[in-house]
């Protein structure tokens, strides 16, 4: 069966250095692309890399960007920017904030998956953060499964259904159920969230990939029907919405990061390596251990903390999941994942003084049990799983 034309598209930087290897060395095996890949482009997952050099050895690689990959081609409009808190003035007051109270305190939480997911684990959760306090908090880091928003062709019924006036202008816009779904677990979910940390915590957006889904759906609904005025007022809605749970939206960087010191950086995270650490390790590698970073997204909890030769610390802290070990979309019967979460102290300046404290839940007896700065938290699960499935950490 002949390739897709949508699987053999690889990024022109790629193609290009893959041509100069080609007339420099004039390699015709896979495995000597693959492996200059690996070497040049370290941050290109295995699989990925895989793809692109099958498909520029076998004659196929182009640079054509298929329509499944537009997500990544994201109008820089597509979020108005007055919802950015780097640019109306409000993350600087978020960043005074912070400095003020001495130190970052940060709660690596991600990945809720809800409503697929035992309540259990997040009053769990609750019940230690709130004797953290962290001044920081992420929100919408895959706190919701949009695996509905992924899986389907956008239509415009989806988002809802738009009333317009003798002069094409929006009257009236009435979201479908699936989006007022979404309206209902933020507002559960922050509700929940607000109840266990400070009142002057920040909730910072760290959109994860299945949040993204829902914008990218939105944004395929945009592109192939013409829609604009009904995904504009969405996407005006939503956010306005967001922005009144005190959600801060910021614009972030490319590769999704956001800069919380100079030294230390959050995001929803984007790799997922096989093996002991190896996602970790790949974060730190992708800075040259110039940074200290806080992700999820791997479902895999992992923590690596190293001591720089001229003192002080670096970390990369990926954290575990707070959903189910075997998602709904998952195809495979064991996925390695865990569950858990960090506690970050962090200076405002500087890298001493860093204190990970690294949460990991395990499932014994029908109860969930972690410990956190020496001191024993449980709750009874809600889902009851089978007992040869009893797991530790």
């Amino acid at each position: 069966m002949p390739e897709r034309k949508s699987e053999t598209y690889v990024p022109p930087e790629i193609l290009a250095a893959l041509q100069t290897a080609q007339l420099t060395h004039g390699w015709t095996t896979t495995k000597k692309y693959n492996d200059f890949v690996k070497d040049t482009f370290p941050e290109v997952p295995r699989s990925t890399r895989t793809r692109w050099t099958r498909s520029f050895v076998a004659g196929l690689a182009h640079t054509e960007t298929p329509t499944w990959h537009k997500r990544y081609q994201q109008d820089d409009n597509f979020v108005p920017l007055r919802f950015s808190t780097l640019r109306n003035g409000r993350m600087q007051s978020e960043r005074d904030k912070w400095k003020a109270s001495g130190q970052i305190r940060y709660a690596n939480v991600s990945d809720f998956h809800r409503p697929y997911n035992d309540g259990a684990l997040l009053t769990l959760m609750g019940d230690i953060v709130k004797v953290f306090e962290p001044n920081i908090f992420p929100a919408m880091s895959d706190w919701f499964d949009m695996t509905r928003f992924n899986q389907h062709a956008a239509k415009v019924s989806t988002a809802g259904t738009v009333t317009y006036d003798d002069y094409d202008n929006v009257i009236d816009f009435e979201p479908s159920n699936k989006l007022m779904e979404f309206r209902g677990l933020v507002v559960d979910t922050v509700k929940m969230v607000k109840e266990v940390v400070p009142k002057d915590c920040s909730l910072v957006n760290l959109f994860g990939n299945h949040e993204a889904w829902l914008l990218r759906y939105l944004l395929n609904i945009k592109n192939l029907t013409g829609a604009d005025d009904l995904v504009n007022y969405f996407i005006d809605d939503i956010f306005t919405f967001l922005e009144d749970q005190d959600i801060l939206w910021c614009e972030q960087d490319q590769l999704h990061w956001l800069p919380i010191t100079r030294e230390f950086f959050i995001g929803h995270g984007h790799k997922a390596r096989g093996g002991l650490n190896r996602t970790a390790n790949a974060y730190l590698s992708s800075f040259r251990n110039a940074v200290s970073v806080a992700v999820g997204h791997s479902h895999r909890q992992e923590l690596v903390q190293i001591n720089l030769p001229y003192g002080g610390e670096r970390f990369a802290a990926v954290a575990g999941t707070l959903g189910q070990l075997q998602p709904s979309y998952a195809n495979r019967d064991f996925l390695g994942h865990n569950m858990g979460f960090q506690l970050i102290e962090h200076p405002i300046e500087g890298n001493r003084g860093i204190h990970v404290e690294d949460v990991r839940i395990r499932y014994q007896d029908g109860y969930y049990v972690a410990r956190a700065y020496g001191k024993e938290y449980s709750q009874k699960a809600e889902i009851q799983y089978d007992p040869m499935m009893d797991f530790g950490v």
